[in-house]
């Protein structure tokens, strides 16, 4: 099983775990009883194994995060409350301790939120970069990519069954997700057939901090080997600031022309900052062409 259809179950089985949990609590407050329940987790055979991840912690995890004395309530205050009652720092702990149940799990999430800044880009941040904040588990990064993988894949199905052109703010959500918080410069294609649905989203390029090579003849061929159209151009300012550069206006109109010659639109070319973002086509910095 791949490690998104573990960590689905997973999941799966943590929210059966917690109803079986409610459960016993209800019948012995209808029997007038005290809640104080000695609660065992499923047995061992039936848990779901993630790999990296070592069956003390999820064994932990059951017995202890559900429990409303335990030390990480948190998980049942979540599963009670809307999203929102729940702090970014708070919900750090949890993703940390669903991994690293042994781990000082406030004071990592601290540390993570201090040296990164936002949940955002906690999870996007390389694995070498978190496992060289002090108590991170090497499961963590693991964990961390998982759920990158799910949220980017759940926010491109839209994308998938409609033409993009009249689909803007689902797009803008989409690649929110998967570059905002990126450390580095990268560059994205996302190619289009002639309905200008979505045929593949790719990453072309990577760079620094500021700079990231591109070359229009690597896109044309892109462009030949996925059969596309259409293109939208997309990268992302590690900066946060989402304004084009003169270099990436010159560079713009160079794979326009060179994309014109064998009649491939380029609809947009959008840059994405942190929480902002720019067109090239609201800008009116792509010309119609003749």
């Amino acid at each position: 099983m791949n490690e998104l259809g573990e960590g689905g179950a997973m999941l799966a089985q943590l929210i059966e775990a917690e109803r079986q949990y409610r459960g016993v609590l209800e019948r012995l407050e209808r029997e007038g009883r005290e809640a104080e329940v000695g609660w065992s987790p499923p047995e061992t055979s039936d848990r779901v194994r993630l790999p990296g991840l070592a069956e003390s912690g999820l064994s932990v995890f059951l017995d202890q995060a559900y429990a409303p004395a335990g030390p990480n309530g948190l998980v049942a205050r979540l599963l009670d409350s809307a999203p929102s009652a729940v702090e970014d720092g708070e919900l750090l702990q949890i993703l940390i301790y669903l991994v690293a149940p042994h781990a000082a799990v406030h004071e990592v999430a601290a540390r993570l939120l201090d040296r990164f800044g936002t949940l955002g880009a906690v999870l996007a941040a390389r694995e070498a970069d978190l496992l060289a904040v002090p108590g991170v588990a090497r499961e963590v990064p693991r964990l961390f990519r998982m759920l990158r993988t799910t949220v980017a894949r759940l926010l491109q199905e839209p994308l998938k069954q409609r033409p993009i052109i009249g689909s803007f703010n689902t797009l803008l959500d989409y690649l929110s997700v998967t570059m905002r918080d990126e450390p580095v410069e990268q560059v994205r294609i996302l190619f289009l057939d002639r309905k200008n649905q979505l045929i593949r989203d790719e990453v072309v390029a990577r760079g620094t901090v500021d700079h990231t090579p591109l070359y229009p003849r690597e896109v044309l061929r892109a462009c030949l080997d996925h059969g596309a159209s259409a293109i939208i151009l997309v990268h992302n300012h590690p900066s946060g600031d989402p304004s084009p550069s003169e270099a990436d206006i010159q560079l713009t109109r160079q794979i326009d022309r060179a994309l014109a010659t064998l009649d491939i639109a380029l609809h947009d070319h959008v840059v994405v900052g942190r929480g902002r973002w720019t067109s090239f086509r609201e800008l009116g910095l792509l010309q119609p062409r003749s």
